[in-house]
């Protein structure tokens, strides 16, 4: 007995999908004419403008009131400059460095000097990083130790005893008798 596969695969083609048990049923799907063509919405027009109102380009409505309040621009653009003096000029007279060549000065004080040298190594045993950091200070070479559980931390660690070792320490504020 032969079976024809074109005809055994129309009779699945038509025939209706098994059943499935716990399945809630769905509701039938309205057609659509086939000759229905779906056009977008009309496009509205933009209202005309009132006398107090401004359309830029874009099409954004801006009032006329919301303009008057704020300069234009070239004299927006000249009282933040009028600004920017003004703060300079003030940090000045405190004796203050203008903001932009604080971070050079800074720079140039917080390099380690030349020949300095990091060894670090990871022991997993106690899963921690031990380091040390050796420089050479008015030609004497000084080693510092330390231990810490990140390798960031252990660098950041040593750069703050090399800093202690070489910043002089505070003198106190003298206070006044009061009086």
């Amino acid at each position: 007995m032969a079976i024809d596969k074109a005809k055994l695969i129309s009779k699945l083609r038509k025939a209706p999908p098994a059943p499935v048990a716990d399945a809630p049923a769905q509701k039938p799907v309205a057609k659509l004419p086939a000759d229905l063509k779906l056009k977008p919405p009309p496009r509205v027009p933009n209202p005309p403008l009132k006398q107090e109102q401004v359309q830029f380009k874009c099409g954004c409505i801006v009032g006329v009131k919301f303009l008057t309040d704020k300069p234009c621009p070239a004299c927006l653009k000249k009282l933040k400059k009028g600004r920017a003096q003004r703060r300079y000029a003030k940090r000045a007279a405190q004796g203050q460095a203008p903001s932009g060549s604080s971070w050079k000065k800074w720079e140039k004080k917080a390099r380690l000097p030349d020949g300095a040298a990091f060894a670090i190594a990871y022991d997993a045993a106690t899963t921690s990083w031990t380091g040390t950091l050796t420089i050479d200070l008015d030609g004497k070479k000084v080693t510092l130790t330390g231990s810490a559980t990140a390798a960031f931390r252990l660098l950041a660690d040593l750069d703050g005893q090399y800093r202690a070792l070489v910043t002089p320490p505070a003198e106190p504020k003298k206070q006044g008798d009061g009086a």
